[in-house]
């Protein structure tokens, strides 16, 4: 985009308006810097070319025609009709065998090892990720319909078609017809995501309470950037909690399908190496920590995806796409020498990576050292019994070493207005002995 813009500048164009630059990292993500940038290029080309005194500009809450056509079908076909689990062009069939938690029930996280029968061979290499495409757990379907007020019967077999009339056509989502509304909020809608700024912007136009609408456009207003930060992304708040504040907020059917974003898949880094298992037996290991937090609103956070993954029992079928990484060594490089650093679950790709130049061909294989960090080794060593079997095989030539944060054990002591840590002891005299600042002189950590 810079090298065009300079080069329109050399052929002679003369810049009106600024150009505008994209920043991910802004808080907001491209939002952050683009709805400012577009704001003001609309005030500046109204300015520079005011609309006829009969044409009126189209207010923020006016409705467009929706993407979406929806009718009814027959009562009758409910009974016949099977839920088919959204498929991409690649995606293929995996049933879990294994689905078993790592860490102890005391620790305050929960990792998953999961085992997955491929229903073909795969040629993931080290580095690869499996995607899985999560579903909303019935509870969560069951609120948002009673949030959302609609006055169909969600069981209703309905047929949905994209609207012609449309100004806007892109995006749009390819459904199963027939399709039940619960069905589509299961397994399309990310109705727990965080909304985004033109969410607010969308759903103002479908409340009849004025104090709730100003309420919603003061959210896309770019000035009040942090206090749209400080309602949605802070507190982890999401679309269905949007909603209960916002009762008045009443969203037709065709509209709440461009309203909420679709569900996406969840990537994986894939945990093992295509070597460790037959061709007629094709399997994939996957390393997963499950996302459950608390933010400054009462109801526990837990990830769409990880939280559908916590709750598979064995013998689920998954619809898994493997999407290419780069840690795929280069043909000769069997004998080079391998430093891998992967502390926590980052060492799922480390662990394919192992296992494929442990089994790969060739007769001399070069040396893999692995650094691993974790709280502690009998919390989340993950792997700690293939990793010293694998350094009691002299062929396999690895080594690992471990780093275990919360293992250490140190000495308290209270030093004036501060609290001196170090080795395991405490001394709680108001200062530090002499004995104490010899033997413990390195290593000391000082809080206020």
């Amino acid at each position: 985009m810079k090298k065009l813009h300079k080069r329109l500048l050399q052929l002679g164009a003369q810049e009106f308006y600024p150009r505008g630059e994209g920043d991910e990292r802004h808080d907001e993500g491209t939002d952050g810097t683009l709805i400012p940038w577009t704001t003001d290029l609309c005030k500046t080309l109204c300015e520079k070319h005011p609309l006829s005194p009969d044409v009126l500009p189209i207010a923020p809450y006016e409705l467009l025609p929706p993407k979406y056509i929806i009718e009814s079908d027959s009562p009758s076909v409910v009974n016949g009709m099977k839920t088919e689990i959204p498929r991409g062009p690649s995606a293929f069939t995996a049933v879990l065998k294994k689905n078993e938690r790592l860490t102890p029930q005391s620790h305050f996280q929960d990792v998953r090892l999961l085992e997955l029968s491929m229903s073909r061979p795969t040629d993931h290499a080290p580095g690869d990720a499996a995607s899985i495409l999560p579903q909303n757990p019935p509870d969560v379907v069951e609120e948002f319909l009673s949030i959302a007020s609609i006055d169909i019967d969600p069981d209703q077999p309905l047929i949905i078609k994209t609207n012609s009339q449309a100004t806007n056509t892109s995006s749009v989502i390819t459904f199963d017809n027939p399709i039940t509304l619960r069905s589509i909020l299961t397994h399309y809608l990310d109705i727990t995501a965080i909304p985004r700024r033109s969410f607010f912007s969308f759903i103002s136009a479908f409340t009849s309470d004025i104090t709730h609408r100003d309420r919603l456009l003061e959210f896309t207003d770019p000035q009040y950037l942090d206090e749209l930060y400080d309602y949605t992304t802070r507190p982890r708040r999401s679309i269905i909690e949007v909603l209960q504040e916002f009762s008045s907020v009443k969203i037709p059917i065709p509209y709440l399908l461009e309203a909420i974003p679709r569900i996406r898949p969840r990537l994986f880094s894939i945990a093992s190496s295509s070597l460790q298992y037959s061709a007629d037996k094709p399997q994939i290991d996957l390393l997963v920590a499950i996302v459950k937090y608390r933010t400054v609103i009462k109801k526990i956070r837990q990830g769409l995806c990880t939280r559908y993954i916590a709750s598979l029992p064995v013998g689920t079928e998954l619809s898994i796409t493997i999407s290419k990484g780069g840690l795929s060594p280069k043909t000769g490089e069997q004998q080079t020498p391998v430093l891998m650093i992967g502390p926590g679950t980052g060492v799922a790709p480390m662990r394919a990576l192992t296992w494929d130049r442990v089994l790969g061909h060739g007769e001399r294989k070069g040396e893999n050292l692995l650094c691993f960090g974790c709280r502690g080794k009998d919390v989340d060593y993950f792997f700690r019994k293939e990793w010293e079997k694998l350094k009691e095989d002299e062929m396999a030539r690895f080594d690992v070493v471990p780093a275990f944060s919360r293992d250490q054990v140190f000495l308290v002591w209270f030093f004036n207005d501060y609290t001196v840590e170090a080795n395991g002891l405490l001394e709680n005299e108001g200062i530090c002995s002499a004995y104490y600042q010899e033997e413990c002189k390195e290593g000391l950590r000082i809080t206020a």
